[in-house]
């Protein structure tokens, strides 16, 4: 239901990311938009910004705890950046956790 009401329907979202969002989003006729996530070296939230800032889309797509299909786990400094650069690009964020968030350090 979402996908149907956006504004600006370009939903910007990991990659690689679930690939049932994916299909949702795409045949919904949403410009999708990949954010790089390395499992083993995090994501890089400079690139992140950038990109956001040039597509401006209405909607991020994330799964912050236990990533499908990598299985990463955003830490609660990168989920707090990720809701910063959000309000910068004007998307309104909203973080609803199911699981705990990974502890830094």
């Amino acid at each position: 239901m979402v996908g149907r009401t956006l504004a600006q329907p370009v939903v910007a979202m990991e990659d690689p990311v679930y690939s049932i969002g994916r299909q949702l989003f795409s045949h919904l006729g949403c410009r999708l938009v990949p954010l790089p996530l390395d499992p083993f070296r995090g994501v890089d939230l400079d690139r992140w910004a950038e990109t956001l800032a040039a597509a401006r889309p209405g909607l991020v797509y994330l799964i912050s705890s236990y990533q499908n299909p990598t299985g990463y786990s955003y830490s609660s400094a990168e989920l707090e950046r990720l809701l910063e650069l959000c309000g910068r690009a004007w998307i309104r964020g909203r973080v609803r956790c199911r699981a705990a968030p990974r502890r830094d350090g």
